[in-house]
This record gives C-alpha cells, sequence and structure tokens, in this order.
C-alpha cells in the first residue's frame, strides 16, 4: 500500500504522502585528481576494475588487529586501574588510567610489548612476499567485508593510511543478475556510443555498489534500460565524514562528466540510498560553492531512505555514550562505543556541512540549514525548469501497526530512518524542512527493502518519466 504526492509548487504546506561481477571503475582519488576530462568522449575513460594486493591488504588486517588488542587492553587496564582501590592506596602512581599493581603492570605491558612485536614481524613478512602473492580483483564477499569495515572504522583507516582504506570510485555493473552473481569483479568497458544522460547511484553506509542489486533487481540498471541513462555506480569510504566525502563527490563528478563545452545534450540524475542521499546533498552544497559547472546538469535528485534528519539508532549510541561517560567508573566503557566512525556519528543528525559538526562534541543537533539543489537546469531548448526531488520512505507494517510503536509512541519508521526523517519533514526549525517535489510513502517495506521494491521502481519510473516528457 502507498500514498502520494505532488510537492511541485515547493510549498511545505502540510505532511503530504506518496503512493507509497562484472565492473569498471574510475579513481577518484587525489593522486588522479589532475586527470585530463577534456571533450565528452573523457567520461568514458574507464581504469581497469580496481585490484587489489594480497599482501597490503593482509598487512592492513594484521595492523588493524594489532591496535585493535592495543586498544581493548587499553581499555580494560583503565577499568581495573580505576576499580583496584587498594592498589591505588599501596602503589605509586604510574600515569593516568595505568594499573599500579606491580604484577598486573608486569602483564599489561607484555601484552603491549609482545603485540606490537607481532604486528612488526608480521607487517615486515608480508611485504617481503608481496610480489609473490601479487593482486586480485576483490571477491563479492571480500568487497562486502571491506565495506563494513569502512563504514564502521573507515575514518581511522584513513587516518592511518592502511591499506583497507576505500578510495572514491566510479563503476558500472553487470546488466544482468546472473553475471552479478559471478564471484570475481572483472573490467567491463561501456560501449562508445554511451548516452550523455548519466544516471548516478550512491550507496549507503557499510554499503557497496553491489548492494543496489536486491532479489534480482538493480534499480539503477532497469531505469537506465527504461530511460536510456548510462548508469554509474559510486564506491566510496563510508566511515568518513559526510562533509568530507561530499566534497570529494563534488570533484569527483567534475572530473567524470566534462562539462566545458556547454554540451546541451548532458544531464544528470542522481539516486541516493539512506546516507547516500546525505552524501549527495553534501556534493550539490559543495558543488554551489566551487562553482562547479556540472551541477547546472542536474535535473532529477531522488533519496531513498535517507536521514535527512537524523536516524534514531546512532542517536541512542550517542546517549550510551553520554550514560556511560558520566561516571569514571564506567567511562572506560564508553570509549569503545566511541570507536564507531565519524560517517556513523554523523548519521544521528544528518550532518551534510563540516559546520554541522565543526567545534560541537555531545548530543545536539547543531546543523545549519542546508536546501535541496533547487536551481535553473541548463536545457537544449532554454526552457525554464529547476531541478525536481523526491524523497522517498519505508514504514515497516501499515500506517498504524504496532510495529511501529516505540517506547509507547507510534513513530512510523522503517526499522533505521522515521518516515518523517526521510521525508525532510517535521523539523522543529522550518527552515531545516526540505522542500521536496515529491514525496512518496511505500508501507510494509523495510529500509533495505526499498531497493528491491518494484512499487519504488514504478514511481521514481513516473517521476523521471513525467519531467522528460515535458
Amino acid at each position: 500500500m502507498t500514498e502520494m504526492k505532488d510537492d511541485s509548487s515547493s510549498e511545505q504546506s502540510g505532511t503530504t504522502e506518496s503512493f507509497s561481477e562484472q565492473s569498471s571503475t574510475i579513481d577518484s582519488s587525489s593522486e588522479q585528481s589532475s586527470t585530463s576530462t577534456g571533450g565528452a568522449a573523457s567520461a568514458r575513460e574507464y581504469v581497469p576494475t580496481e585490484r587489489r594486493s594480497v599482501a597490503a591488504d593482509l598487512g592492513g588486517l594484521c595492523r588493524l588487529s594489532s591496535e585493535a588488542v592495543h586498544l581493548t587492553t587499553k581499555v580494560v587496564e583503565a577499568q581495573h586501574s580505576r576499580l583496584d582501590w587498594f592498589s591505588n592506596l599501596f602503589f605509586s602512581d604510574r600515569g593516568a588510567d595505568r594499573a599500579r599493581n606491580p604484577i598486573a603492570a608486569l602483564v599489561y605491558n607484555s601484552i603491549y610489548t609482545v603485540n606490537s612485536l607481532v604486528g612488526t614481524s608480521l607487517d615486515f613478512a608480508l611485504s617481503s612476499v608481496e610480489p609473490l602473492l601479487g593482486d586480485t580483483a576483490p571477491s563479492q564477499r571480500k568487497e562486502a567485508a571491506l565495506a563494513i569495515l569502512n563504514g564502521v572504522v573507515g575514518d581511522y583507516l584513513e587516518e592511518k593510511r592502511n591499506p583497507l582504506a576505500i578510495s572514491m570510485q566510479w563503476r558500472t555493473l553487470p546488466t544482468t543478475v546472473d553475471d552479478h552473481e559471478d564471484a570475481a569483479l572483472q573490467q567491463q568497458q561501456p560501449s562508445a556510443s554511451s548516452s550523455k544522460r548519466f544516471l548516478l547511484l550512491i550507496h549507503g553506509s557499510c554499503n557497496s555498489p553491489q548492494d543496489w542489486w536486491q532479489e534480482g533487481h538493480n534499480h539503477g540498471i532497469a531505469l537506465a534500460d527504461a530511460l536510456g541513462y548510462t548508469p554509474l555506480f559510486l564506491h566510496y569510504n563510508t566511515g568518513l565524514h559526510i562533509s568530507d566525502n561530499g566534497l570529494l563527490l563534488a570533484q569527483s563528478i567534475g572530473q567524470l562528466i566534462p562539462v566545458g563545452d556547454n554540451d546541451e545534450e548532458i544531464s544528470i540524475t542522481i539516486i541516493a540510498h539512506s546516507m547516500g542521499g546525505l552524501v549527495a546533498r553534501s556534493a550539490c552544497y559543495y558543488a554551489a560553492q566551487l562553482e562547479e559547472e556540472w551541477l547546472q546538469y542536474v535535473d532529477h535528485f531522488i533519496t531513498l531512505g535517507s536521514p535527512h534528519h537524523g536516524a534514531m539508532l546512532e542517536r541512542g549510541g550517542k546517549l550510551v555514550d553520554a550514560v556511560l561517560g558520566a561516571h569514571r567508573f564506567t567511562e572506560p566503557l564508553s570509549w569503545l562505543g566511541k570507536i564507531r566512525s565519524k560517517g556513523v556519528t554523523d548519521l544521528g543528525y544528518g550532518n551534510v556541512r563540516e559546520e554541522d559538526w565543526l567545534g560541537y562534541s555531545g548530543m545536539g543537533d547543531f546543523r545549519k540549514p542546508t536546501p535541496l539543489p533547487i536551481h535553473p537546469v541548463a536545457t537544449k531548448s532554454n526552457v525554464s525548469r529547476y531541478v525536481r526531488c523526491m524523497a522517498v520512505a519505508a514504514v515497516m507494517g501499515e500506517a498504524n501497526s504496532s510495529r511501529n510503536r516505540v517506547l509507547g509512541e507510534s513513530i512510523r519508521m522503517d526499522g533505521l530512518v522515521t518516515e518523517a526523517s526521510a521525508l525532510g519533514r517535521g523539523h522543529t526549525n522550518p527552515e531545516m524542512n526540505l522542500e521536496f517535489a515529491e514525496r512518496a510513502t511505500f508501507y510494509n517495506l523495510s529500509h533495505f527493502g526499498l531497493l528491491s521494491s518494484n512499487e519504488v521502481y514504478e514511481a521514481m519510473l513516473a517521476f523521471l518519466t513525467i519531467q522528460y516528457e515535458s
């Protein structure tokens, strides 16, 4: 069951509901930022599929494991030192959160030393055999694991220059589910006649481009077939700040799609799921600040289950951190909770700009109003029209189902994001609410069910087709 309404008047009156591997990549890392993008053909200058060094990945995993052991030991020692009141009375202070009991101190120091030696030895051994192990294209399982790892601690991996950190890149995907189910990701070159109507798809937290395939369906591939788009799937480190990824994406699209010649045949449609919607909004904001030319070619912008006003689960995590950190005996335990990435913490309130989080800590919505990319679109016929934006939400169960009751209050949500947050409305400050031209709510659907739903596909197809024909 679904509900639907067109808000093309751009008025925020009332809440309206609606009806409800083969792969090639374009690396958008800083090392390739100077790549020439002259001429329309540059959009098809794909580099081969990212191949990963086996030794480097193993080394990165060993380093991460060693650092995890060190941190866990540090937490245990801190907890021990705070609870061991007897030792605190009779033994000298060895430093903040260090065990004072000589025997305990010897045990902890031994763990630190052995862990460091093992990590260094493994790193040296793997670097020595790297030429023998070679490199390989990652399997789907490995890529999924890397995506989850980057979502959880991707900012830490980036800070430590761990080879497991994902660099931003663009991919094409196979057009059939049978090809998608092949284990290895291989190169697939798009044809020279690729359409200049680009469909950019941006996944959510802890996901990868492969996650657009759900139950044999891929919104991007299906819409591309129906409307003649060239579909491109973004792969990125979801553990970084959303604002950092937004800035990278703004620059990446400029490198990917050359528009210096004012090619009026170019159009850009963006479809983003979950965190991807915030990253896409951030990219459009920074593109405007940087005066990136590609922004004028964006004519459709669709978000699926994006927490525009934050996600309750992450706010709950912030609350747990605050409770544990309030007492000296439980504070070390809060350190473990704070391991989660900056990207995850941004989801608490839907931060999209650096100003939303810089200088703030703890709980509280400190965001600045960041409107949708509603700007004039460059058209071949010079007809005046603007970007049309659509927000899609899911609700588990029927509208008034008991499944949507949390702490006695009826909250319509998809399991992760509330309906109001996904539709960009309901904020106490009216300036924070988003003016989507169209909103859609789908019932009996989960957060990830949005990616496999035929009803969601049909709604997006209708939304894109109506504007295209007009």
